[in-house]
């Protein structure tokens, strides 16, 4: 019985240290205050990064066509100056009796770039079709436009997952 138990005692130790040097980097930012590891332009933190983007852009759409319903701002994954950016354009719209409905019809992410520590920077194409109504119901006051937008997306990873800092539109590129 006491053989058996060192056996397992042993076995028990040896599964918490490998279990430890598997997650190090999660146990030494929990026990020494270690930060994350800097981020790579690898394809699984770019697609976690594109995802904030879509999600952020999905949001965008609607909190523009509700003239700024502040249950869409609060979910949206953008710096406060971003946000504040969106509202000036909606106020804009607004005085002038107008709102706007945006749909993203196609996003492609065109290259990604690490940019500091716990950054990245994402280049994107947009395909998007804008709809401008009259407020008071008389429909649209502008034509339907097809636009192809050419952002770059300066994201920070923090600890609730990617946030959008700033954009940036490139003029377009031949292809």
């Amino acid at each position: 019985m006491k053989q058996l138990l060192q056996i397992v005692s042993v076995g028990l130790l040896l599964f918490v240290v490998a279990a430890i040097a598997q997650e190090w980097g999660y146990f030494s930012s929990v026990w020494f205050g270690a930060t994350a590891t800097p981020v790579t332009a690898g394809e699984d933190g770019e697609a976690e990064a594109l995802g904030t983007v879509r999600e952020a852009l999905a949001l965008m759409a609607h909190f523009y066509s509700s003239g700024a319903d502040p249950r869409f701002a609060e979910r949206m994954p953008v710096a406060p100056d971003l946000l504040d950016e969106f509202r000036g354009d909606i106020e804009y719209l607004s005085r002038n009796n107008r709102f706007q409905d945006s749909r993203l019809q196609k996003l492609e992410l065109r290259s990604a770039v690490p940019a500091g520590k716990d950054g990245l920077e994402l280049r994107t194409r947009e395909f998007w079709i804008h709809r401008t109504f009259w407020s008071d119901g008389r429909g649209e006051s502008d034509p339907p436009r097809s636009v192809i937008l050419y952002p770059s997306y300066q994201l920070m990873r923090e600890s609730t997952g990617w946030r959008i800092l700033g954009r940036e539109f490139d003029r377009p590129v031949a292809e």
